[in-house]
């Protein structure tokens, strides 16, 4: 549920793990009247679910898995922890790591990110059903010193 705009988030995803349907709706059921700026943010949380979604995989004990993450070619990298239990489903509890660097779209800056986190992975969807994470980022000017470093936590529970 996205409480500022009142709207309900619905995903269809086949049997190999990926997204087949992505909506918004409200809470009715009803669907959300034409808006372009709303659709473009809808498309970036299809995005954001894709990449909380694996495919269908063995997750091993100790074994590094991948994590696809937009705008990185290399995506994430995650460890298996252990299992866990959320809202009586069976998890797999791993920590991630990702790192982004390049220049900013319409500058001359260049920024590098990290992401780490530590996310809960749906045993039966392979969906990330929970996570904590920070993220840092530094933006350079063009003559390469730094403009400084921001750091956000944020948490994210899907229902």
């Amino acid at each position: 549920m996205q409480d500022r705009l009142g709207l309900r988030m619905t995903v269809l995803r086949g049997t190999d793990g990926r997204i087949r349907e992505f909506a918004a709706q409200r809470p009715d059921g009803t669907p959300a009247a034409p808006d372009e700026a709303r659709d473009a943010l809808l498309a970036t949380w299809r995005g954001q679910f894709q990449t909380l979604s694996l495919t269908t995989r063995r997750i091993a004990p100790r074994e590094d898995f991948p994590l696809a993450i937009e705008g990185s070619a290399r995506g994430g990298v995650c460890r298996p922890e252990g299992t866990a239990m959320i809202a009586q489903r069976n998890v797999v509890v791993a920590r991630c790591a990702v790192e982004l660097a390049g220049r900013l779209r319409g500058g001359e800056a260049n920024a590098r990110i990290a992401i780490f986190a530590r996310v809960a992975v749906d045993v039966a969807t392979g969906m990330v059903s929970a996570q904590h994470y920070a993220t840092r980022i530094e933006t350079f000017a063009a003559n390469g010193r730094s403009n400084g470093v921001v750091v956000t936590p944020s948490k994210v529970v899907l229902e």
